[in-house]
C-alpha cells in the first residue's frame, strides 16, 4: 500500500492551505482517495501512456520514483464510502446510475475495439482540457486530485491525483484556453517540486524543476497560477512572521526550458507576527494579482503585467485594494471570464462580485475538497475585466510637496470604496502608484476621483481624465471626478487623471528636406515664432521674445502661463524662410488634458491660422521647408545674314545636363534633349534637384545641336537667385557649363546663331583654257541680296584679294569670287565679253542652301571672234582701198547674218 504526505496546516481547518504548517503526517493515500465525487474522463477510450518527453520527470534527488498510472473512467457523484478502493491503482467500478450512460469503446466486445478505435478520428480533442467559459473553476487537494466546479455547482473530479507525491500539492496554474495545468508539490514550508498536468490523459508528472526559498529568499509557498500572457507558471509565498517587512516572494517556471527563475518580492501588508495565506491569479494581459488572506480580511495586490516581466530578482512595485471582510483562511482565488470572484477554503468555494468583493449568493459548494483531503488551491483559465486609475503629471509639479490622492467607488462618488493611492516623490509624467489593475465585472457603474495631498492646491492646476477601453480611448472630461462602466465586450479599462499647471506648452519643430521633399532631418538655426492673445483672462510667455533659433533637434519651446484655469487665448505660428527654401506644408496639433486632439494646418511660414490653447495644452507644431530645385531653361535665337534682326526658332535640338564637379547628389531632370517651341524655349524647362544639403551647388552642361549652315553667334545665361537677384554667364561654344548652380536658382540660357552666307566662283576662259580678263557680269537673286537689286561684277585684277575693292574678290584675271550671297535662287549673267569673244548668250542659274553654300561654275569658255586675211607681202593699192569699203559693207552684212545665226552659241568649256 502506497502513501502519501499531506501538510497540515495550524489553521482552524485541516487541510487548508497553510503558510506555516510544520507538521508533516503519513496519510493512507486509499483514504486519501475516497470522494463522493465523479471523475470526468474520456468517454471512447482508455488514457495512453505520456510519452517520456512529456510526462518523465528529469532527474532529481528530491523526486521519488511515481507509482503506475491508474486507469480512467467517467464516474457519478456517489454517497461518501467508508473506504473504498484507490483510483491510483483500481479504476472505479461501473455503477447503476452509468447504466443510461451511452457505452463506450471499453464496453464493448474486444473484437469490436479495434474497428471502433480505426473510426476515431487522429487528433481527438484533449479528454481532460478544463473548461475556460464563465463559472468553470478548478481546485486541487492535497494529493492532486483537480476538482472541476461547473457553473450549477456540480463537483466533479478531474483526471487522477499525483502518484506517491512527495508533499502537498498546491498551486494549481491552468494554461491558456485549458491546454495543460501546473502545480507544485510542497516538501517542505520552503521547498517545492514543479508538476505538469498532461489534458490528454489526465495524469500528472513531476518535472524535475525543484525550487527552494533558502535563507535569504526565505518564503512559505503557498500560491501558484499561469501567466494568461505568456503560458509561464508562477509560484510563491510569503516571507515568515519575525521581520517588520513582510513580502510575498516569487518565481517563474518557464515549460520551454524546463527552468525555473526567481523574479522578486512584492511588499504586502503583513504584520510581524501575522499569519497570512492567500493565492495568486493572472489575466489575459499578463497582470498578476496577489490575493492575501489575513484571517477574515482579504486584500488584492496588483503588478502590471510591464512590471512583472521587468522584474530581475529586486523589489516588484504593486498596488493594492482596500481590505475586505471575506471568509477566513483564503487559500485559493480564481476569476472567471466574467469578473466574477471565486475564494476557496477547506471544503468551501464562495463567489464575490468584484471590485468591492461583495458575496454573491450562498457558498457555490461545500463540498470543494475530498472527505480526507481539503482543497489547497483554485485556478481557472478564464480572465477577468480590469480596472486600473492612473495619474498623469503634465509639465511639473506646482510645488515640489504637490501630491494626488486616487480613489475607486462602486456605483456613486460615494459609493463603496474600491481602491486608493496617494503619488510621492516629484517626478513628471505618469506616476508609478495606481490603484489596480483591478479585477471587475461588467455593466457596473465605477466612480474614480483625485484630491489634493501634501501641499496641492488644485485650483493651481488644469485637471482632466482619460479612460482606454481595451486601449481606446472611449471617456474623457475635464474635472476631478469621473465614471465609467465596462461593456459586455471590454477586457481591460484604463482611466488616467491627468494635471498641469495652469501652462500651455508649445513646441515648434523644423524639419527640412531635399528638393523631392525626401530624405527631412531637423532644421537647426532657423528663426521661428509663437505669440499668444487672451481671449479670455491673461496669458504670458516663457521665454518673453516672440521668436527663437531652433536648435540642433529642429526645436523650440514656449510656456504659456494663464492667470486661471478657465482662461483662453489664440496661439499664432510661424517661421522666416531662408533662402533656398520654400514652406512644404505644417501643422500644430493639441492634445488636450483629456487626451483629445485638434489639429491646425498652417498655410505659409507666416499669417496662419489662430490655434486656440487652454490650460493643460501641449501643442506640438511641425514645419517642413524642402530646398527649392533649380530651372534651366533653354531659348534659341536666330540673326539674319547680316547679324541683325534677331528671331525665335523652333525646332532647334538643345539639351541640358549634369555636368562635372557638380555636388554629390545634385540630379537633374530627363530627357536630356528637347525641341524649341515657336516662341523659340523649350516647352518644360530642365528641373536640377539637390540633397538636403544647403551649400550644394549644380554645374550643367547646356548645349546646341549644329545644324548645316549656321554658325554659333554667342550664348547667354542670365540666372535668377531665389532673393531676386540676378547675375550673367556667357558661354564660349555650342556645348559649354552653366556652374555654380544654387537652390533656388532660375536660369534662362539663350543660344544665338546665324545662317551661312553662300559663295560662287568661276573662271573665264578661251577655248585653249586660258584665262580671259575684261568681262563684266551681273547677279540677280532673292529679296534679300543686295537689296533687291542686281549686282554689276567687274573682273578684278590685282596683286591680292585685298587690292579687290568691288564684288570680285579674286585678283586674278579671268578668276571670280562672290561671297555673302544669302540663301536663294540666284542669276548670272554675262554683261560684257573680253575683246575679242562673243559675251554668253543664256544666264547661268544656281541655288545658295545650307546644304550647298559654295557653288563652283568652273570654266566658262567663250566663243572667238572672226576677223578679214590679211597679206603676207606687197603694198596697199588704190584698188586695195576701194575693195576694202565695199568688202567692209559686205563684211558687215555677213556678219549680222553670222550673229543671228550663232546668237545661241556658248563658249562654256
Amino acid at each position: 500500500m502506497s502513501t502519501a504526505l499531506v501538510l497540515l496546516g495550524s489553521v482552524a481547518s485541516p487541510g487548508i492551505n497553510s503558510a506555516y504548517a510544520t507538521t508533516f503526517q503519513t496519510v493512507n493515500p486509499e483514504i486519501e482517495a475516497s470522494e463522493p465525487a465523479e471523475v470526468r474522463g474520456p468517454q471512447e477510450s482508455s488514457p495512453v501512456p505520456p510519452s517520456p518527453s512529456e510526462e518523465s520527470p528529469s532527474p532529481s534527488s528530491s523526486v521519488p520514483s511515481l507509482s503506475p498510472e491508474p486507469s480512467l473512467t467517467k464516474e457519478p457523484v456517489q454517497p461518501a464510502p467508508t473506504s473504498g478502493p484507490s483510483p491510483s491503482s483500481t479504476p472505479l467500478e461501473k455503477t447503476e446510475q452509468q447504466d443510461d450512460q451511452p457505452e463506450t469503446v471499453n464496453d464493448k466486445p474486444e473484437e469490436q475495439k479495434a474497428s471502433l478505435l480505426e473510426a476515431e478520428p487522429e487528433a481527438a480533442p484533449a479528454a481532460f482540457r478544463p473548461i475556460c467559459e464563465p463559472g468553470y473553476i478548478y481546485g486541487v487537494t492535497a494529493n492532486g486530485q483537480i476538482r472541476e466546479v461547473s457553473p450549477n455547482g456540480t463537483v466533479s473530479n478531474f483526471g487522477t491525483p499525483v502518484p506517491s507525491p512527495p508533499g502537498q500539492i498546491n498551486g494549481l496554474g491552468i494554461s491558456p484556453n485549458g491546454s495543460s495545468a501546473y502545480a507544485y508539490a510542497r516538501t517542505s514550508n520552503t521547498q517545492a517540486v514543479v508538476y505538469h498536468f498532461n489534458t490528454d490523459t489526465g495524469v500528472w508528472t513531476a518535472t524535475g524543476s525543484t525550487v527552494n526559498s533558502g535563507t535569504e529568499r526565505q518564503a512559505n509557498f503557498v500560491a501558484g497560477a499561469v501567466d494568461l500572457k505568456t503560458g509561464n507558471y508562477y509560484l510563491g509565498g510569503y516571507t515568515p512572521p519575525g521581520p517588520s517587512a513582510r513580502y510575498f516572494q516569487i518565481w517563474e517556471y518557464s515549460p520551454a526550458n524546463n527552468l525555473t527563475k526567481y523574479k522578486g518580492r512584492i511588499k504586502v501588508g503583513l504584520g510581524s507576527s501575522d499569519t497570512g495565506n492567500g493565492d495568486i491569479a493572472f489575466d489575459a494581459n499578463g497582470n498578476l494579482f496577489i490575493i492575501l488572506g489575513v484571517g477574515s480580511t482579504t486584500t488584492v495586490y496588483s503588478v502590471t503585467a510591464d512590471n512583472l516581466r521587468a522584474a530581475n530578482g529586486g523589489d516588484i512595485a504593486a498596488s493594492g485594494a482596500h481590505g475586505v471582510p471575506t471568509m477566513s483562511d483564503v487559500n485559493g482565488v480564481a476569476f472567471d471570464a466574467d469578473g466574477k470572484a471565486y475564494l476557496g477554503s477547506g471544503q468551501s468555494l464562495l463567489r464575490f462580485t468584484t471590485p468591492e468583493w461583495a458575496q454573491d449568493g450562498p457558498p457555490v459548494t461545500t463540498t470543494l475538497g475530498l472527505p480526507a483531503s481539503m482543497s489547497t488551491d483554485l485556478a481557472s483559465c478564464g480572465s477577468p475585466p480590469t480596472i486600473t486609475i492612473e495619474k498623469f503629471v503634465e509639465g511639473g509639479r506646482v510645488a515640489a510637496g504637490d501630491q494626488f490622492n486616487l480613489s475607486l467607488r462602486r456605483g456613486s462618488p460615494t459609493g463603496a470604496l474600491i481602491g486608493s493611492a496617494t503619488t510621492a516623490g516629484n517626478a513628471n509624467g505618469l506616476q508609478p502608484i495606481r490603484i489596480g489593475p483591478l479585477p471587475t465585472v461588467r455593466n457596473v457603474e465605477l466612480h474614480f476621483a483625485e484630491t489634493a495631498s501634501g501641499t496641492t492646491n488644485l485650483n493651481n492646476y488644469a485637471s482632466s481624465y482619460r479612460c482606454l477601453i481595451d486601449g481606446v480611448q472611449t471617456v474623457q472630461g475635464n474635472g476631478t471626478t469621473g465614471k465609467i462602466t465596462i461593456p459586455s465586450s471590454g477586457k481591460s479599462v484604463e482611466c488616467r487623471f491627468y494635471n498641469s499647471p495652469l501652462l500651455a506648452q508649445v513646441n515648434v519643430n523644423k524639419q527640412i528636406a531635399d528638393s523631392k521633399g525626401e530624405n527631412s532631418k531637423p532644421g537647426q538655426n532657423w528663426t521661428v515664432g509663437a505669440t499668444a492673445e487672451a481671449t479670455s483672462g491673461t496669458i504670458s510667455s516663457a521665454p518673453a521674445t516672440a521668436t527663437q533659433q531652433t536648435n540642433a533637434d529642429g526645436n523650440a519651446s514656449w510656456r504659456f502661463q494663464f492667470g486661471a484655469s478657465n482662461n483662453k487665448a489664440n496661439l499664432n505660428v510661424r517661421e522666416i524662410m531662408q533662402k533656398g527654401y520654400r514652406f512644404d506644408n505644417g501643422k500644430c496639433e493639441v492634445t488636450k488634458l483629456d487626451g483629445t486632439k485638434a489639429i491646425t494646418t498652417l498655410t505659409g511660414p507666416d499669417s496662419n491660422p489662430n490655434v486656440g490653447i487652454t490650460p493643460g495644452d501641449v501643442v506640438d507644431c511641425t514645419i517642413l521647408n524642402t530646398l527649392k530645385p533649380a530651372s534651366v531653361s533653354i531659348a534659341k535665337q536666330m540673326l539674319d545674314f547680316t547679324g541683325e534682326n534677331s528671331q525665335p526658332v523652333k525646332g532647334w535640338t538643345v539639351g541640358a545636363s549634369l555636368g562635372s564637379g557638380s555636388t554629390s547628389g545634385v540630379s537633374i531632370s530627363t530627357p536630356a534633349t528637347a525641341q524649341t517651341g515657336v516662341n523659340g524655349q523649350v516647352e518644360k524647362p530642365w528641373r536640377v534637384d539637390f540633397p538636403n544639403t544647403p551649400a550644394a551647388t549644380g554645374n550643367i552642361k547646356v548645349s546646341e545641336e549644329m545644324q548645316d549652315g549656321y554658325e554659333f553667334v554667342r550664348a547667354l545665361c542670365v540666372i535668377t537667385a531665389d532673393d531676386g537677384s540676378t547675375s550673367e554667364q556667357r558661354l564660349t561654344d555650342a556645348s559649354s557649363t552653366l556652374t555654380g548652380l544654387k537652390a533656388g536658382d532660375n536660369a534662362t540660357c539663350s543660344f544665338t546663331n546665324r545662317p551661312l552666307t553662300g559663295a560662287i566662283t568661276w573662271q573665264k576662259v578661251d577655248d585653249a583654257a586660258a584665262l580671259l580678263s575684261g568681262s563684266d557680269w551681273k547677279l540677280t537673286g532673292p529679296q534679300n541680296f543686295n537689296n533687291a537689286q542686281a549686282l554689276n561684277i567687274e573682273d578684278c585684277v590685282a596683286r591680292t584679294e585685298t587690292d579687290c575693292t568691288g564684288a570680285d574678290r579674286n585678283p586674278q584675271a579671268g578668276g571670280f569670287n562672290i561671297a555673302g550671297l544669302p540663301w536663294g535662287k540666284y542669276k548670272l549673267e554675262e554683261t560684257k565679253a573680253p575683246a575679242g569673244y562673243y559675251p554668253l548668250q543664256d544666264p547661268i542659274e544656281f541655288e545658295i542652301t545650307a546644304t550647298a553654300l559654295n557653288i563652283d561654275l568652273g570654266s566658262v569658255e567663250n566663243t572667238r571672234r572672226e576677223g578679214p586675211a590679211i597679206p603676207l607681202t606687197g603694198g596697199l593699192g588704190r584698188d586695195f582701198f576701194g575693195f576694202l569699203g565695199g568688202g567692209i559693207v559686205a563684211l558687215g552684212l555677213l556678219s549680222a547674218v553670222i550673229i543671228f545665226l550663232r546668237r545661241r552659241h556658248q563658249g562654256v568649256a
